[in-house]
């Protein structure tokens, strides 16, 4: 029993033994340490995670870092606070490096630090580092959330960026995101007051960002392209707002700008296509060139009595625009101004303008100012329907001294004064929005406009409006004796017919429209073509089977085979043959040679050579004896058959 228990103490002393070898050769293997000048270090093979800590500026090191050479091993950094920098290559080339923690004790990241950490996907810099290198992030193409300071942004112009939020700084810098497409929302402080030229220009994934309200200037093209971004709000304390920034944010619904604007600049909202509400601040005194230029959804634009300066193509291509006001004030106004902005209906403006204003669905037209209007003013103008003149008494009385603009204006509504009118059946009181001046007088109804048409079966109504008030009345209009038909119906082989509401029929022959290939010819079959009457009759013909078209090859002779022509159709592959040829002989250069010249055949070459006997006399001999032997045993066999018949059975 002594025995025993001995040999199990053994036998267990050696299992913890070998237990505790593993253990340490397996803490051997997985966690890594050492120091680094002011710095130490410990890395986790199993988890990926490094971990440096200590007081003092890692940059300082001369050397590479070691933690280096396990760089495929890392994914995760931890940097404890205390630690002031990031040393120059510190994480280069830890391409599975996934997450990185920052301290705020660090104040600055060195060049190439992060260089080619390829599956690093956010970063978080806190506002205390206050230098980073603008090749730190070099090669992290995929880095898509950031959390940085303003002064860290040249470091990510490389990346993939689709969130950004900046923690501090006072100014964005020109083309701080220029060209990021992949930017979908941006957060800004409180603290930024600028934002620079081109900053998010062609941010084409962008629809939101926050303009902080202590921002005072936005520079040229600032959002130029960002065609998801549909709304933003501009500061109140903007005074100074550069040229094209909204250009092609094709998204963009609204706008609010500031009274502290003076000017809207050049190109400004230019192919803002969905921009459907603007109201242009009193404070404004200029609109730049292309202002509204392709503001295609824009259906109304009231310019302030602050403007005295519209320029070339300002409101150009706004084919949305149905109503505009321009102020009386008005001093300069491009001739292009309006250019291809069609479909104006109504338009207040001073009688000078008038010539300047699209005719094409103009409807109303309201002067605001003006003593004399152009003989051809109002030439072209096919829909307009009223014009109303809310000038003063003096300036009414100079335009009804030369009348000839009244030429193109037959049909249309001439009304002194626009008034919000309270009406009884036969009077309309009103006072003119633009005066104050109250008017009062009779109902001028226009021509009417009929709402029910009548027919064979009912009568219609007819609704007239007067000129001045728009009060509306109604009309019965008595049955039609003009037949409605409806649509063509097939009679027979040769005629259609066609049927009123009231019954009566009209007959007359199909014609038919121009032949459409139903079933295409070819070679083997023929083909097939249709026709079709208005009213749904159709006939059809064959098309002709198609010719062969053939082609021409010709196939040489060889020694074993025949040539001949081979005629291939083009279209259908049929072929046949003609022409035949010889097949030729074989070509041999000499008596010795074994291959064909043409196709390198082999034939049989006979021996001549002599048989090898230095006896030559002894040979001819042998060959005399011979022959003479053979031709002696002939003679005998023939003279046996003469003498000696064979018997028959009659012998």
């Amino acid at each position: 029993m002594k025995k025993k228990a001995i040999i199990f103490s053994v036998i267990l002393t050696v299992f913890l033994l070998t237990v505790c070898m593993t253990v340490h050769i397996y803490a051997d293997d997985t966690v890594k340490s050492g120091i680094w000048g002011d710095l130490s270090w410990t890395l986790n093979e199993t988890t990926g995670e490094l971990v440096i800590s200590g007081e003092g500026e890692m940059n300082s090191l001369v050397d590479t870092p070691v933690w280096r050479t396990y760089s495929g091993s890392i994914k995760s950094v931890v940097i404890k606070e205390g630690v002031k920098s990031i040393g120059i290559s510190a994480f280069r080339d830890c391409s599975n490096l996934s997450s990185v923690t920052i301290p705020n004790s660090v104040t600055s990241i060195k060049y190439n630090s992060f260089r080619n950490c390829h599956s690093l996907r956010e970063i978080t810099i806190p506002n205390t580092c206050i230098d980073v290198s603008e090749d730190a992030f070099s090669g992290c193409d995929f880095i898509d959330t950031v959390t940085i300071p303003a002064n860290a942004i040249r470091a990510f112009r490389y990346c993939y960026l689709k969130s950004v939020t900046i923690t501090s700084g006072t100014e964005i810098p020109n083309s701080a995101f220029s060209d990021k497409s992949g930017i979908e929302s941006i957060v800004l402080p409180n603290s930024i007051t600028k934002i620079g030229n081109f900053a998010f220009y062609n941010c084409l994934s962008l629809k939101s960002i926050n303009i902080p309200q202590g921002v005072t200037e936005i520079g040229n093209k600032a959002f130029q392209g960002c065609r998801s971004l549909e709304s933003i709000d501009i500061p109140k304390a903007l005074t100074t707002i550069g040229n094209s920034v909204f250009m092609y944010c094709q998204s963009l619904k609204s706008v609010v700008l500031p009274e502290s604007i003076n000017e809207i600049g050049n190109d400004m909202f230019k192919g803002c296509k969905s921009l459907a509400y603007f109201t242009i601040p009193e404070s404004v005194e200029r609109i730049g060139s292309h202002a509204f230029y392709g503001c295609q959804s824009l259906s109304e634009i009231i310019i302030p009595e602050s403007v005295k300066v519209i320029g070339n193509f300002a409101l150009s291509d706004c084919i949305g625009l149905k109503r505009l006001v321009i102020p009386k004030g008005i001093e300069t106004m491009s001739g292009y101004a309006l250019d291809c902005t069609y479909n104006i209906e109504s338009v207040t403006l001073p009688t000078a303008a008038i010539s300047l204003v699209p005719k094409n669905n103009l409807k109303t037209v309201i002067f605001n100012r003006g003593n004399s209007i152009s003989n051809d003013a109002f030439k072209g103008c096919t829909t307009l329907e009223k014009v109303i003149f809310c000038t003063n008494e003096e300036e009414w009385k100079n335009l009804q001294k030369n009348q000839n603009w009244l030429k193109d204006l037959k049909g249309v509504s001439l009304t002194y004064h626009n008034c919000k009118w309270e009406t009884t059946d036969d009077l309309h009181i009103g006072t003119c929005f633009e005066c104050g001046t109250e008017i009062r007088g009779e109902h001028m109804w226009d021509n009417g406009r009929v709402t029910l048409n009548p027919s064979h079966t009912s009568t219609g109504l007819k609704e007239y409006s007067c000129t001045v008030c728009q009060k509306t009345k109604e009309a019965t209009l008595d049955k039609t004796t003009t037949h409605v038909y409806g649509d063509l119906i097939e009679h027979d082989e040769t005629q259609h017919k066609k049927v009123c509401i009231c019954s009566d029929v009209v007959y007359s022959n199909h014609i038919y429209g121009e032949w459409t290939v139903v079933t295409p010819a070819t070679e083997q079959s023929e083909g097939e073509r249709q026709k079709r009457c208005a009213c749904g009759k159709t006939v059809s013909e064959p098309i002709a089977r198609l010719l062969h078209e053939y082609v021409e090859t010709v196939i040489q002779p060889t020694c074993s085979e025949q040539g001949y022509t081979l005629h291939t159709c083009k279209n259908c592959g049929d072929s046949y043959k003609d022409m035949y040829s010889d097949a030729l002989e074989h070509i041999y250069d000499d008596d010795q040679d074994k291959n064909c010249n043409n196709c390198n055949a082999l034939r049989e070459i006979l021996s001549t050579e002599e048989p090898e006997n230095t006896d030559t006399s002894s040979s001819n001999n042998k060959g005399c004896q011979g022959t003479l032997a053979n031709e002696f045993a002939i003679a005998i066999i023939l003279l046996a058959a003469v003498v000696f018949p064979k018997k028959t059975k009659r012998d």
